[in-house]
């Protein structure tokens, strides 16, 4: 109750952050802090209890925020958080030769891409790929706070799919021995051993064990529902049944090709798709636009380099296909 409290008394703080023009925030920014912002704000002697309840998550709110880049002069390379993708969302050291430069310093405004060249000589390495995997918007806009959350660090794919305890007795349900589950060479490497050690019908089962797992770990975080080894191994072994009996059915019956449906008259419709290759932070969009006929007006494919995720992947297929 404590936590859920904190949570929301947060929200008030990223309300005030977020729509200053509000009747409340104006009201609290002239009083407690006309001068500044509610980050750096201070906490005077005379200050009422319900801002002394907001005022005291903003460190909360702190560690989470980090800037979208953008056009302003505010935000500084050293000291703020505008990298989503590092630890802390800053640089993971000091560069004295930028102590007083700006974000926007590294940004050619009139191509809206990065400095690539005064980048990579600027910055670690580490560092500059993650400055340059940072999508900047075709059309410029101003620095705004967004939130980043906290990633687990916890977690790694080598304990969510081999190392956690409920597993071993999971692995060994669905008749996978130890040899099989190694866990002494790299997880990439891992996959790869098993599909080459295993049967077709054995690879079925592991990829299906793989689902479930990830399956399981997204319910145990967000839904927080608890299972056993021997749930989820009985789990996959009924699915792989349930496939069965579906493949056996369908081998009785004609194949039907699935269809392009058709706009209504005189609407173009636009398909796109995106595809990402997280090794090499590379992604690749494609675009038809077909007409209510079907016939095709428009199709085309592009590359984009220090691309950060999947979800950055389909947002520039989208961006591209609108």
């Amino acid at each position: 109750m404590a936590q859920f409290n904190i949570s929301l008394l947060a929200k008030q703080g990223w309300r005030i952050i977020n729509n200053l023009n509000s009747l409340v925030a104006r009201v609290l920014k002239a009083k407690y802090f006309p001068n500044n912002d509610f980050i750096n704000s201070r906490l005077e002697n005379t200050t009422s209890y319900t801002w002394i309840s907001i005022w005291a998550t903003k460190g909360i709110l702190a560690e989470g925020l980090c800037w979208r880049v953008g056009t302003s002069m505010n935000v500084t390379i050293n000291n703020d958080a505008s990298i989503p993708d590092a630890e802390t969302f800053r640089l993971s050291s000091f560069v004295h030769n930028m102590q007083d430069s700006k974000v926007t310093e590294l940004i050619d405004t009139n191509k809206r891409i990065w400095k690539r060249e005064l980048i990579v000589n600027t910055f670690l390495e580490g560092d500059a790929k993650k400055i340059l995997r940072i999508p900047l918007a075709q059309e410029p806009h101003d620095h705004f706070l967004v939130w980043s959350g906290e990633p687990s660090r916890a977690e790694t794919s080598d304990h969510l799919f081999r190392e956690c305890p409920v597993l071993v007795k999971f692995w060994t349900t669905l008749s996978f021995s130890n040899t099989l589950i190694d866990t002494t060479m790299d997880f990439t490497q891992w996959l790869t051993w098993v599909f080459d050690q295993c049967p077709p019908h054995h690879c079925r089962i592991f990829c299906c064990a793989l689902w479930a797992i990830w399956g399981d770990r997204n319910a145990r975080i967000h839904e927080k529902k608890i299972s056993i080894g021997q749930e989820i191994a009985r789990f996959v072994n009924n699915y792989i049944t349930e496939l069965n009996g579906i493949k056996k059915r369908n081998s009785s019956k004609p194949q039907e090709l699935r269809e392009w449906s058709h706009p209504p008259d005189s609407i173009v419709k636009i398909n796109f798709d995106g595809a990402y290759d997280g090794c090499h932070y590379k992604s690749a969009s494609g675009i038809v636009v077909r007409n209510a006929e079907g016939i095709i007006h428009l199709s085309c494919s592009e590359t984009q380099k220090e691309v950060a995720s999947t979800f950055a992947t389909e947002a520039l297929a989208c961006r591209k296909a609108v």
